[in-house]
């Protein structure tokens, strides 16, 4: 083998490794970047779960202290179908509060569910697009690459 096909050898080699090992550390910074993504995402989750709880016992206490109000003043004055009345309306306006807080919580979830199929598609997407050079292909391009400068060479030798 003549200096020039073992250059072209070396350097095939050296670029392959060199593209191989940047496909790898690719590769493993968009896994990376994914686990964090998806650890976040799961924080939010506690974080809204959390936030729509405190809201929810927030709704319930202040529904206690109206209907305690409430209580005391038709104590006071007497009520009779009035307070009846007064009481059914606190309940229908308590199940509307309630609905719409469980409503709200279930939709963040969702959207926070999505977000997390979102991430995953990208990753899965970005992991697609790395180049990562086979052993095989690589050999065979050096092989393709040696067979074409040996015909180069064996063409334009010059008879002795």
């Amino acid at each position: 083998m003549d200096p020039f096909s073992w250059f072209f050898l070396i350097s095939a080699l050296v670029g392959a490794y060199t593209a191989r090992e940047q496909g790898q550390q690719q590769t493993a910074a968009v896994e990376r970047n994914a686990r964090l993504q998806e650890n976040d995402r799961r924080r939010q989750m506690d974080e809204a779960f959390r936030a729509s709880t405190a809201e929810v016992n927030e709704q319930a206490r202040r529904a206690q202290a109206d209907l305690a109000t409430f209580d005391t003043l038709v104590g006071e004055f007497g009520g009779g179908g009035t307070a009846t009345r007064g009481r059914a309306v606190m309940g229908v306006n308590r199940g509307e509060q309630a609905a719409t807080l469980a409503s709200n919580a279930l939709m963040t979830q969702s959207q926070l569910g999505f977000q997390g199929l979102g991430n995953q598609a990208r990753a899965d997407s970005t992991l697609a697009s790395i180049d990562r050079p086979s052993l095989l292909g690589t050999a065979l391009q050096i092989g393709a690459g040696y067979m074409k400068d040996k015909d180069y060479q064996s063409r334009t030798k010059r008879p002795n």
